[in-house]
This record gives C-alpha cells, sequence and structure tokens, in this order.
C-alpha cells in the first residue's frame, strides 16, 4: 500500500499501475499516460468533467480566514536572525 512509502501523494487506495503513473509519469510513453487517465490529447469531454465534478467536486479551494495587514507585516520580523539584524542595525546608527 502507498502509505508506507515516503513519497505518498495521498493517492492511497488506487491500483498499482495508477500509484506508477502518478509516481512516475514522465518515464512513460505519452499514450500510456492518456490511456491510463482515459483520455486524449483533446482532453476530457463536456460529460466527462460534468461526471467528475460530480465525483469529485469543483475544482476550488477553500479560502482561508483573512489576516490583518499589520499582523502580516509583523510577522516579517518574527525570524530571530532577523531580530538580530535589526537590532544590528539600530547600534550601527547609533554608534
Amino acid at each position: 500500500m502507498c502509505c508506507n512509502k515516503k513519497s505518498c501523494f495521498f493517492v492511497c487506495g488506487i491500483s498499482e499501475k495508477m500509484e506508477e503513473l502518478v509516481m512516475n509519469p514522465y518515464q512513460m510513453k505519452k499514450e500510456d499516460v492518456l490511456k491510463m487517465l482515459g483520455t486524449d490529447e483533446n482532453g476530457l469531454t463536456h460529460n466527462q468533467a460534468k461526471e467528475n465534478q460530480k465525483k469529485y467536486g469543483k475544482n476550488e479551494l477553500a479560502e482561508g480566514k483573512k489576516k490583518n495587514p499589520f499582523i502580516l507585516f509583523l510577522e516579517q520580523y518574527k525570524d530571530f536572525l532577523v531580530i538580530i539584524l535589526i537590532i544590528a542595525a539600530i547600534i550601527s546608527v547609533l554608534f
């Protein structure tokens, strides 16, 4: 099962052929990849796209909670090395 591999791309439960495609599609012939995916060079038909949309849902990312721009600005300076550089810059200006 693919879950035991470090390179698992959350595709557990798929066939070995499909797993090979997910892991190494660049090593396969174009015709083999298209055949394995059940498509051709023109892509999916309208009906196939509708069927996939019903089966897998819309191809959208869930919008996360938006952060305040000021908080985003402050988060840029929370790294320890950045703080040291800011302190060094202040000391060099003062002395």
